[in-house]
């Protein structure tokens, strides 16, 4: 097809691309998904093995129902903190993926290798398979094929239970990491409401300029968010870095609870407006609600009632 636009991810024909700002373009790829591509010139264009990984995170972050994922020279410079490290923890997330695609316990979940090869963070479709075999071994999938050749994955008993034993270390966690502005207007809402309600409800929260670190801030917020029951994730003042924790979160199949002050949550980004958002005007009235949203997404810590 004439002046079909290529994916700048995996290089292959991209469904569309629009221009989203002055500086980025919205991609939507069957391979990769839907995402913002800004700030990289032909100069800056990663490795293949980085543009690998970057595939990998989009098509997980829309996998997640996050589609609002914006990919910069930041991001680039960063996605080995934030893609799955070494053969086993891949194919623990082909697995949570396949999962996630599981209508219920025993749904046969159709396959394309040459698309869905993303979703293993697998550089072609004979990675994807190798995964998918490793799994078969494993006795974590069952793997059929159709008389067209088509691949469907199922997930076996003993698959649904490391699935569960990969969410429980996250359930079992008492951290809560808060992602927010630093700007001294919404200090307040940190002080006066984020953090007294999250502790009423049995848990620790955690924002990064509270707590002493080595080496660099972002492998430091990787890591608190990866240890985290949850993202508090206030929108006030639109920082990009906000968006990209709670984001992180989402993909990771953690809850993530999304807060703003009303006075700009005209500006908040479009594919995040049809979110459930907590709207604060006076800090010290955003402490009842998010207890409440607290309690009835996450649920209580140990031993608290209200």
């Amino acid at each position: 097809m004439a002046n079909q636009p290529r994916c700048p991810l995996c290089s292959q024909d991209a469904d569309q691309a629009l221009q989203a700002t002055a500086n980025s373009l919205h991609y939507s790829c069957k391979r990769c998904g839907r995402f913002f591509y800004s700030g990289l010139t032909f100069q800056d264009l990663p490795s293949l093995q980085v543009l690998t990984l970057l595939c990998g995170y989009v098509r997980e972050q829309n996998e997640r129902g996050n589609s609002a994922i914006e990919v910069n020279k930041g991001v680039a410079e960063n996605i080995q903190n934030l893609a799955p490290r070494g053969v086993q923890e891949q194919a623990d997330r082909l697995l949570q993926a396949i999962a996630r695609k599981s209508e219920w316990p025993g749904f046969k979940v159709p396959l394309d290798a040459r698309v869905d090869y993303p979703l293993g963070y697998c550089a072609n479709h004979e990675e994807f398979n190798f995964f998918l075999g490793m799994l078969q071994a494993r006795r974590m999938i069952d793997n059929f094929s159709g008389p067209s050749g088509e691949t469907t994955s199922s997930l076996t008993g003993d698959g649904w239970s490391h699935v569960d034993q990969l969410r429980k270390s996250n359930v079992e966690s008492l951290k809560v990491f808060v992602a927010m502005s630093f700007a001294a207007d919404v200090s307040a809402a940190f002080t006066d409401a984020i953090k007294p309600a999250v502790e009423a409800c049995g848990y620790r929260p955690l924002r990064i300029d509270n707590k002493d670190y080595l080496g660099g801030i972002f492998d430091e917020i990787v890591a608190e968010v990866r240890e985290s029951r949850f993202v508090v994730a206030d929108l006030t003042g639109q920082r990009q870095g906000v968006y990209y924790e709670a984001g992180y979160a989402l993909g990771l199949g953690l809850p993530v609870v999304l807060t703003c002050r009303k006075d700009d949550l005209k500006n908040v980004h479009f594919d995040a407006k049809h979110m459930n958002i907590l709207v604060w005007k006076n800090p010290l009235k955003l402490v009842k609600p998010l207890q409440d949203r607290i309690r009835a997404v996450i649920g209580l810590g140990p031993g608290v009632t209200f």
